[in-house]
Parts: C-alpha cells; structure tokens; sequence
C-alpha cells in the first residue's frame, strides 16, 4: 500500500531509516522542526537514507554524493537550514 510518510530530521544526524522505495516529495519546516515528507510503500522494508542538513554559513563536507532539496527557516526565521538528500533517494522513479 503506497502512502506519504512525514519524517522528522535532526541537524545533527545524517542517516535516517526510510521506506524503500520512496519518492522523497519535500522538506519543510514545521513547529521548529526540519520534516520529510516521502512517498512509500508501506509493504517494504525500511533502508538507511543519508541526508545532510547544513546551516548557513557552515563548512559543507558530504559524506556521499548529494542533490539539494529545500532551504528551511526555524526560530522565527532566525535559522536557515539547507538540506540535501543522496541522489539515490531523490525523486525515485515510478512508484506507482
């Protein structure tokens, strides 16, 4: 069964366990949280995804080879994050 999953990201942590496959649709912010929502389907066993979420301003070293997402604003607009997700799990193909 296919469904959007939301998954809540950390700044300071790079992989994170997603249903594979997925279609990562976005990132935005939400209450002072940077969230992935991704097209999944729920039959399939979750995988590592790695993504780097980088603050403006702060060296950017990727550990693997990455495509930008989405630019999001915390605390007001106080922070803003860039995040980049690896190009393996960028807009997967065909899901459906």
């Amino acid at each position: 069964m296919f469904t959007i999953y939301k998954y809540v990201l950390d700044p300071n942590e790079n992989y994170y366990k997603i249903l594979k496959p997925a279609r990562i649709l976005s990132v935005k912010s939400q209450q002072d949280t940077i969230v992935l929502y991704a097209l999944v389907n729920t039959e399939e066993k979750e995988e590592e995804v790695y993504v780097d979420i980088i603050g403006t301003g702060h060296i950017f070293l990727p550990l693997q080879e990455v495509k930008f997402m989405s630019t999001v604003k915390l605390y007001g607009d106080n922070l803003m994050f860039h995040v980049f997700v690896d190009r393996e799990h960028f807009g997967l193909g065909e899901l459906l």
